[in-house]
């Protein structure tokens, strides 16, 4: 190996070192945030450390509870709020059917009272256990599974009962997904991308023809201009453009297309490319919503 290859691998190593360190500025986050915010997606920053029980707490028969060995976790303050609260891992199935799984981190606070159907961590005898809360009609509180295979658990058939906590949120277990599928599903899809970039004349001449007869409203060439602008056969938000390339391509059509209607739905998702359109971000809804963007489909696939 030479001097050059040498220098090479330690530039490389040192900048994996140097990005294994980044940490974002204030200024950054903030900035970040502020578009997540103006996007819908509610950001919170995870400023606020939670005791993190390693061994966890079962969803199926008691146990002893985790050991804390100092382990933390940085929760949203606007999630835990000012109580008290932990972090455990969920063990066993008894609570799957209230979508609490093996392997998943529920956020625990600690509360001075329980209402009816709240998922609670109970100490029983000594030993842990996550179920929901339930007191029937002659005040016999009950811990409920949400599991058939599971039953429920009159608190007074034990000789000491304490809750420690009320479920307040969860973090799931998420899954990898194999590296090789994507790779398999990216290659088809740039394949696609290539045979589909930029149709010919001809190709875009008859699928307008086609497109065409199965609009309700002159509205919906709005999902004619969506695929062409995406596909960089037009300018982004030119609806002059686009009237100017269907009658380029057929000019003897009888097409009612207005430029400024259409671009009164150029706002919130339709403005950007079909991937993004969002039914609750739209400037249509429901049925309406839906036949724009089934002809976007129509017409994407045609080319």
């Amino acid at each position: 190996m030479n001097n050059c290859q040498l220098w090479q691998m330690e530039k490389r190593n040192k900048h994996l070192r140097n990005l294994g360190k980044y940490n974002m500025e204030l200024m950054e986050i903030n900035e970040a945030l502020k578009i997540l915010k103006e996007q819908g997606w509610n950001p919170m920053v995870c400023d606020t450390p939670v005791p993190l029980y390693t061994s966890g707490v079962p969803a199926g028969p008691p146990k002893a509870p985790g050991d804390y060995d100092g382990d933390y976790i940085l929760l949203p303050r606007e999630l835990v709020g000012y109580e008290p609260v932990f972090t455990i891992t969920v063990k066993g199935t008894s609570m799957e059917d209230a979508n609490l799984k093996n392997g998943d981190q529920v956020f625990v606070k600690a509360v001075k009272t329980v209402e009816d159907g709240e998922i609670v961590v109970v100490m029983l005898d000594g030993e842990a256990t996550m179920k929901a809360y339930y007191r029937d009609e002659n005040g016999e509180a009950w811990l409920v599974p949400q599991n058939d295979m599971y039953h429920p658990m009159k608190v007074s058939e034990f000789t000491s009962a304490h809750i420690l906590g009320v479920v307040v949120g969860v973090k799931k277990n998420v899954p990898r997904v194999s590296f090789r599928a994507i790779q398999q599903q990216m290659r088809s899809v740039k394949q696609q991308n290539e045979e589909k970039s930029k149709p010919d004349d001809s190709k875009l001449r008859k699928a307008i023809a086609t497109i065409a007869r199965q609009m309700t409203s002159n509205r919906q060439w709005f999902s004619v201009y969506r695929i062409l602008a995406d596909k960089e056969i037009i300018p982004e938000h030119d609806f002059y453009a686009l009237r100017d390339k269907v009658n380029e391509l057929l000019p003897d059509n009888d097409y009612n297309i207005n430029p400024k209607d259409l671009s009164k739905l150029d706002v919130d998702s339709f403005s950007k490319r079909l991937f993004f359109w969002e039914e609750n971000d739209a400037p249509v809804q429901g049925k309406r919503f839906y036949e724009y963007l089934n002809l976007a489909n129509a017409f994407k696939g045609m080319l």
